[in-house]
């Protein structure tokens, strides 16, 4: 009679029979129960990066707290459900701190009534063009950071046409005393 914890067949080998009694042992010794490893809140902090490469997280940085990088593999699925969206965008940006940004959506087709569209067109998978507006002066990220958080968490179509980051020339101290002219205040990059 065989053994009912085995998924060996009947007719196994004497050979197989050690090979999988040595692989259960192995397999005990492994201190990380496998129902842990793939779960960001109970993995070993080690580990962390490893989850997070396995997932596919896209804002990946090891210079995050632990809990911030549980947090990020957390919701790693999510954001590959939403890839490509402006909720997406937006929390691409809400990840890298501008959680105080502007993302204005601007059609690459302007319909001034001069054409006649009858539907045998489809304008939807043309280019997207999208501003963003960032009024956060605390924050600590280049523009060659926002850049690719951009890049990474927009779909391929979207282009960014703007980059406003209106306060890091701008202190909120201005005198209107005729001297200067203020043209809004943003930096186009």
């Amino acid at each position: 009679m065989s053994d009912p914890a085995s998924l060996l067949p009947k007719n196994a080998t004497e050979q197989e029979k050690i090979m999988e009694v040595v692989a259960a042992v192995r397999l005990e010794a492994i201190p990380v129960p496998l129902r842990d490893l793939f779960n960001p809140a109970l993995i070993q902090e080690d580990l962390l990066p490893w989850l997070a490469w396995a997932l596919n997280t896209l804002e990946w940085r090891s210079d995050l707290s632990v809990q911030q990088q549980r947090d990020a593999i957390a919701i790693s699925i999510d954001v590959h459900n939403e890839l490509g969206t402006r909720a997406s965008l937006r929390r691409g940006l809400d990840s890298i701190g501008l959680t105080n940004s502007t993302i204005i959506e601007i059609p690459a087709i302007l319909f001034n009534g001069a054409e006649n569209f009858d539907g045998n067109i489809d304008y939807s998978n043309g280019p997207f063009l999208f501003d963003i507006q960032i009024t956060d002066a605390e924050t600590q990220y280049s523009v060659a950071d926002i850049k690719r958080a951009i890049e990474t968490f927009s779909n391929v179509r979207s282009h960014l046409r703007n980059l406003f980051i209106s306060q890091l020339f701008y202190n909120g101290n201005i005198d209107f005393d005729g001297l200067n002219n203020f043209d809004g205040g943003y930096i186009s990059g």
